[in-house]
């Protein structure tokens, strides 16, 4: 009778990534960031302009394009900011 045990690994859905070697749990991307692409080991930020305001997202064009009245001046923004007084 064979004992060996069947090793099953399974790669982390879109939205989602694992950075770490054995048994881990697939991790959301966070906000700000997305993953297309299954099996990754971390997410993409959202070009600087957009916000991702909630997590798992797994499409950049899920990246919202930031309002008037608001900023966006980094890669990975998980919400806009006030433009400054005198903007």
């Amino acid at each position: 009778m064979d004992h060996t045990a069947a090793v099953v690994c399974n790669k982390c859905k879109k939205g989602s990534y694992s950075d770490a070697t054995g048994k881990t749990k697939c991790k959301l991307c966070e906000k700000g960031t997305y993953q297309e692409k299954s099996g990754q080991t971390s997410c993409d930020k959202c070009p600087i302009g957009t916000y991702m305001p909630s997590k798992g997202s797994d499409e950049e064009k899920d990246c919202i394009k930031c309002p008037k009245g608001n900023k966006c001046t980094s890669k990975g923004s998980p919400e806009p900011t006030d433009c400054d007084k005198g903007t």
